[in-house]
């Protein structure tokens, strides 16, 4: 028969506390959090914030200011996407839809908005990364905050496939630029026939075909996959040649 998935709403999330126990609210989910992303950052004056991707009335303080600074890093670095509302469809409108974002102090260095699809079955989670987008400026471009992104999330979807018993896929539809590859290569994903079926599958499956919140295949990337149940999951969140290339630039303006 025909391969059913389902997507998870940010609110049925189980938590960490409690053994992985009954699903709670957002607010439950954010506590058990902490220590999962304290893991990935480099010091104490940064913080990774889980962001409601429903609407900007869902946070507060310092989500919100993190929000509408994420919003406004998307516009400025994916300007393709913002045709039709699509941009703002995807971190607002879409109820299945969550947004990360990394910050030092009140600066916004970076962040990314994904959703979890379920086999029906239980035997696969996947983790799909939408957007993802590091601020391109000295000091922040180069210095492995995609990376750290990336790892939380992965470490965020080894989570609930432990408690699920289901094997972790993490998927995204990767630029064909020899940047954006190189990147999504360094975070152990893979181009190849496992990651065209699944994207396949799931344009298949779509739940919500036609409407602002459907399953999109996009034109000029690749689908990329990575099994996180690997050892070898964590990519190193090292500096990188591009942090060099953005101050020199800098200099040179």
């Amino acid at each position: 028969g025909r391969t059913r998935w389902t997507l998870s709403t940010p609110a049925s999330w189980r938590t960490a506390a409690g053994g992985l126990g009954d699903p709670g609210p957002r607010a439950a989910l954010l506590p058990s959090l902490t220590p999962l992303a304290a893991d990935f950052l480099p010091d104490t004056s940064h913080r990774l914030v889980i962001l409601p991707a429903r609407s900007a009335s869902a946070a507060a303080g310092a989500e919100l200011q993190a929000l509408r600074g994420y919003k406004r890093l998307c516009d400025k670095l994916l300007p393709a996407l913002r045709a039709r509302s699509h941009l703002f469809n995807l971190i607002h409108r879409h109820r299945h839809n969550c947004s990360v974002a990394i910050c030092r102090g009140d600066q916004l260095l970076g962040g990314a908005t994904f959703r979890l699809i379920r086999k029906e079955s239980q035997c696969h989670l996947v983790l799909e990364v939408l957007l993802l987008a590091v601020a391109q400026q000295p000091g922040v471009c180069g210095r492995g905050h995609g990376s750290r992104i990336v790892n939380f999330l992965k470490a965020l979807l080894r989570l609930h496939g432990r408690a699920e018993r289901a094997v972790p896929l993490l998927l995204t539809q990767c630029d064909i630029g020899h940047v954006a590859r190189n990147f999504w290569s360094r975070q152990r994903l893979r181009a190849g026939r496992e990651a065209r079926e699944l994207l396949g599958a799931l344009a298949a499956w779509d739940p919500m075909r036609g409407s602002h919140t459907g399953f999109i295949v996009y034109e000029h990337t690749l689908p990329m996959l990575c099994d996180v149940s690997a050892v070898d999951w964590r990519c190193d969140e090292r500096a990188s040649a591009r942090a060099q290339e953005v101050e020199e630039e800098e200099e040179e303006d």
